[in-house]
C-alpha cells in the first residue's frame, strides 16, 4: 500500500511539473488567470509531496512530530488551495465579480483564521495531533479545515455555472476540478489508505483546466501576438515611407535635423559635422539625358554616400540634388579626411544603355567643437553657406568652417 501511494505521487507531481515548464515556457505568465494557475499547481505539488514524504518516512524514528507536520502543511494547503481556485474563478467571470467582494472577504478572513489555528495547533496540538506510538487523531479543526476547503470549492463552482457569460468548457473544467476530490474522498471512506488518490484526482483536474482552458488562451495570445507583429511591421513601413525618400531611400532632412539635435543635446568627447553635398552641373544632366537618367545619377550617389559613412550615420537628401549628411561623434583631424575621401568616390561616371554621365559634387561641412553648444539649424547653416563658398570657389572641392 505504502507504495502504491508513494508511485501515484511520483507521477502526480511528474504531471505537475511538467504543466508548470509549459505554463512559464508559454505566454501563460503575461495574464493573471495563468499565474494563478501555475500558483493552484505550485499547492497541489506542496501537498502532494508531503503526502510521499509521509508514506515514506512511516515507521521510522520521529515519524509522530514529521506526521504533524505534514498534517499541517495538507490542511493549510487545503484551505489556501481553495481560495485561489474561488479568486481564479472571479478572474474568469471578470466585471461581473465585483458584487461578491463581500462574500470575498468573508472566504478570505475565515482561510486567515483556519491557517492561524492550523499553524497554533502545530505547536499545542490541541485541536488534532499523534500519540506516542505515532497514531493520528483528529479533532473539530480538521473537520472545520475541510468543511470550508468543500464550501469555497462548491461556491467557485457555483458561481462559474450560473454565469452564462462563461464558455461551457470553462464549466466543465471547473466542475470536474471540484468533483473529483470529493469522489476520492468518498472513496477513502469505503477504501482507506489510498490517500494519495485525492491528490492525483487533483492533478488530473489541474490538467484538464490546462488543457481545456488555458491552450486555447496561449492560442489566442499567439494569434493577438501575430496580429500585433504585423501591425507594428506596418507601422513601420508607413513610418519609413514618411521618414524616408521615395526615390533614395535616404532620409527626410526633418528626420536628420531631430537626430542632429538629439545628438548635439548629449554630452560629447568628439566633435561633430554636418555636410552640405551638391551635384555639379546636375541641371545639364536632365536637360540632355532626361529625368530618367538623372534619377539613376541620384540613386547611384545615394548608394555611394551610404557606403562612405558607418552603418547607422544620418545621410539625407535635402530635395533635388542636395544631401546632407550628419557626423555625431569624429575628430578635426578624421573629418578632413572623410572630405578628401569623399570628394574623390563622388568623382566617377554613371553608366546606363545611352552612355556614360560623368558626376562630380562640391561639398561644404560645418565643425562643432566638443566644448561648443549649437542648433541644427544653425549647424546647418554653417554647412550650407561654406557649400556656397565652395561651389563660388570652383565647384568639385569642399570647405569646411570650424566653429
Amino acid at each position: 500500500m505504502i507504495m502504491v501511494n508513494v508511485a501515484l505521487d511520483a507521477m502526480g507531481m511528474a504531471v505537475i511539473l511538467t504543466l508548470m515548464l509549459g505554463a512559464v515556457l508559454s505566454n501563460q505568465m503575461e495574464e493573471k488567470r495563468g499565474r494563478m494557475v501555475i500558483l493552484l499547481l505550485a499547492l497541489i505539488f506542496v501537498q502532494q509531496a508531503s503526502d510521499a514524504i509521509n508514506w515514506l518516512c512511516e515507521g521510522k524514528p520521529l515519524y509522530s512530530q514529521l506526521l504533524l507536520f505534514v498534517n499541517f502543511i495538507i490542511f493549510a494547503g487545503a484551505e489556501v488551495t481553495a481560495l485561489v481556485f474561488y479568486h481564479y474563478v472571479l478572474e474568469l467571470l471578470g466585471f461581473r465579480a465585483a458584487r461578491l467582494r463581500g462574500l470575498t472577504r468573508t472566504l478570505t478572513v475565515l482561510c486567515t483564521v483556519w491557517m492561524a489555528l492550523n499553524l497554533y495547533n502545530l505547536y499545542s496540538e490541541v485541536f488534532y495531533g499523534v500519540d506516542e506510538n505515532g497514531c493520528y487523531f483528529r479533532g473539530p479543526l480538521y473537520l472545520l479545515t475541510h468543511t470550508y476547503h468543500f464550501v469555497v470549492m462548491i461556491i467557485g463552482v457555483g458561481l462559474a455555472l450560473s454565469d452564462r457569460g462563461l464558455s461551457r468548457r470553462h464549466k466543465l473544467a471547473l466542475f470536474t476540478y471540484a468533483f473529483l476530490p470529493v469522489a476520492t474522498v468518498v472513496f477513502q471512506i469505503f477504501f482507506y489508505g489510498l490517500s494519495s488518490l485525492t491528490y492525483c484526482s487533483m492533478t488530473v483536474s489541474m490538467l484538464l483546466i490546462y488543457v481545456t482552458v488555458h491552450l486555447r488562451s496561449v492560442a489566442r495570445l499567439e494569434q493577438a501576438d501575430q496580429e500585433l507583429t504585423r501591425t507594428r511591421k506596418a507601422y513601420q513601413e508607413t513610418l519609413y515611407d514618411a521618414e524616408t525618400d521615395d526615390l533614395t531611400g535616404l532620409l527626410m532632412r526633418k528626420v536628420l535635423l531631430r537626430q542632429a539635435d538629439k545628438a548635439l543635446e548629449q554630452q560629447r568627447t568628439e566633435g561633430c559635422a554636418l555636410w552640405m553635398l551638391d551635384l555639379d552641373e546636375f541641371k545639364q544632366v536632365n536637360d540632355q539625358f532626361g529625368h530618367a537618367m538623372g534619377d539613376q545619377v541620384l540613386m547611384a550617389v545615394s548608394a555611394r554616400l551610404g557606403n562612405l559613412f558607418p552603418e547607422g550615420t544620418p545621410v539625407a537628401r535635402f530635395g533635388g540634388d542636395e544631401f546632407c549628411v550628419f557626423q555625431p561623434e569624429v575628430s578635426l583631424e578624421q573629418l578632413y579626411r572623410d572630405l578628401q575621401h569623399a570628394l574623390s568616390e563622388l568623382n566617377f561616371n554613371c553608366e546606363n544603355a545611352n552612355g556614360q554621365v560623368p558626376v562630380a559634387c562640391s561639398i561644404g561641412a560645418a565643425f562643432l567643437p566638443p566644448e561648443k553648444t549649437m542648433t541644427s539649424e544653425e549647424l546647418f547653416q554653417q554647412a550650407d553657406e561654406a557649400l556656397y563658398i565652395s561651389k563660388n570657389n570652383g565647384r568639385h572641392q569642399y570647405f569646411l568652417r570650424e566653429m
